[in-house]
């Protein structure tokens, strides 16, 4: 007999949150919050119950995608480290970088030129930029949220984009096609995607320094100011005594782009190809001998473990709150309060929460689409518009949530804790979700 947990579901994910606004430790609150979960649903069989989740978890195809898409690209940006490449591309961007606004700025604008999928954009972008925002005593913390605001919130109004492309094939299957292109009908929901481009104007005004820092932001900078960068070690940057010339970085990240495009968007083919192309350029060069370069791939490997720990774990925690059926509680709590013309603005609330809590974007997406849709159809509030809405809380999570997929991946790029990450950004998150629910509440009673 299936069990209703109720209020008890939402247990495991508030002791995440008050744990990780405490001490700052993401692996250790997702732990703690994954083993409660299992204590709630199996009793004292908690710990095998665990073990055979999160085994299965590591067996899922995509969870495994995941983690070798983070552990190659550690390899990448190692063999960049090592050769000198890395150096040789800070000493290019530093001509156009004078002062700290303007690499704040450069950092956002180079973040648009990624758009077709959000881990290929976190990992380039954040990777690459934080030796120079290193320069102008820039906390990761700031980089991290810099860089993400471009990230879920871009892909989600591109349509040549992985997001653009799912979010096509859910307003297919919901029959809210136009003219027969589930590519037209996503297009008319790009404008009312209020959230996606909220946070990125948001986003940019704080690289214009014009929004101040906020909350713990403002703490981060302050620690910045004084050589304290990030809350977790970070490496010395090696002397580098023999720069490589900047192609040797651009030539592998051009060669990553282009493979992930004609692969139909797989970043981890493109990191693969990008691999070969280090190695067929590094080693007959000698900025790396053939002998080393093995060695390096797997330290670089190494050093993206933590990173790979808190996805594996964070899956856990998610495949807890499943079974707990929190996802079902939050709808539930809200569904008598889905009608007339403040349909808009309580769908999209509703999923902020539920992507907030659960780490489910795509996934929420899924769901609320064949809850949403019907009822806004049969009560007669635009459908285009309540389909914006989920849009937009996707990207919200996708940028916000501590331990989703993309502030874990936009963290290990950044070398900054998922915690710092999540919880610096959140006074952004929170503006851009009031004004956006605000946006919301209006054209639910002009459209």
């Amino acid at each position: 007999m299936e069990v209703n947990y109720g209020i008890i579901s939402l247990i495991p994910v508030l002791l995440v949150f008050v744990i990780a606004f405490r001490t700052k430790k993401t692996l250790e609150s997702l732990l703690i919050g994954s083993v409660v979960g299992f204590i709630i649903l199996e009793g004292t069989n908690f710990i095998s119950a665990w073990l055979e989740a999160l085994i299965n978890v590591l067996k899922d195809d995509t969870v495994l995608w995941v983690i070798l898409v983070t552990f190659f690209f550690g390899a990448m940006i190692n063999l960049f480290e090592k050769s000198g490449a890395m150096h040789g591309f800070v000493n290019f961007a530093v001509k156009y970088t004078k002062s700290k606004k303007s690499a704040l700025v450069t950092t956002w604008l180079l973040s648009l030129l990624i758009f077709i999928d959000d881990y290929l954009h976190n990992l380039v972008i954040g990777s690459s930029m934080k030796r120079i925002t290193d320069r102008y005593q820039i906390s990761r913390a700031k980089l991290a949220y810099i860089n993400n605001s471009t990230a879920g919130n871009l892909a989600s109004l591109v349509p040549l984009s992985t997001w653009g492309v799912f979010y096509a094939g859910l307003m297919g299957q919901q029959g809210l096609a136009i003219g027969g292109s589930d590519m037209q009908a996503y297009l008319r929901t790009i404008p009312f995607q209020f959230y996606p481009i909220v946070a990125m104007i948001l986003s940019l005004l704080v690289a214009m320094v014009i929004l101040p820092d906020l909350g713990e932001m403002k703490k981060c900078e302050e620690l910045a100011a004084q050589g304290i960068l990030s809350d977790v070690h970070l490496a010395e940057e090696e002397s580098q005594t023999d720069t490589a010339p900047a192609y040797y970085f651009f030539v592998p990240i051009a060669v990553l782009i282009i493979v992930t495009l004609l692969t139909g968007i797989d970043v981890l083919m493109g990191i693969l190809f990008a691999l070969i192309a280090i190695f067929l350029l590094y080693v007959p060069t000698k900025r790396i001998k053939a002998g080393e370069f093995m060695e390096i791939t797997l330290e670089g490997f190494g050093n993206m473990m933590p990173i790979a720990a808190i996805l594996a774990i964070a899956f856990t925690l998610m495949e807890a709150n499943t079974r707990l059926g929190l996802a079902p509680y939050i709808i539930d709590l809200v569904l008598p309060f889905m009608s007339g013309r403040i349909l808009p603005v309580i769908v999209f609330l509703t999923c902020v929460v539920f992507a907030y809590f659960t780490g489910m974007f795509w996934d929420m997406a899924a769901v609320m689409f064949p809850i949403a849709i019907p009822l806004a159809t049969s009560i007669g509030a635009d459908p285009y518009l309540v389909a914006a809405t989920i849009f937009s809380a996707s990207a919200w999570g996708s940028q916000i949530c501590m331990y989703g997929d993309a502030v874990v991946i936009n963290s290990g790029a950044c070398d900054v804790s998922p915690a710092s990450n999540s919880i610096s950004s959140l006074p952004y998150g929170i503006l851009g979700v009031a004004i956006s629910a605000l946006l919301y509440l209006v054209a639910g009673f002009i459209l």
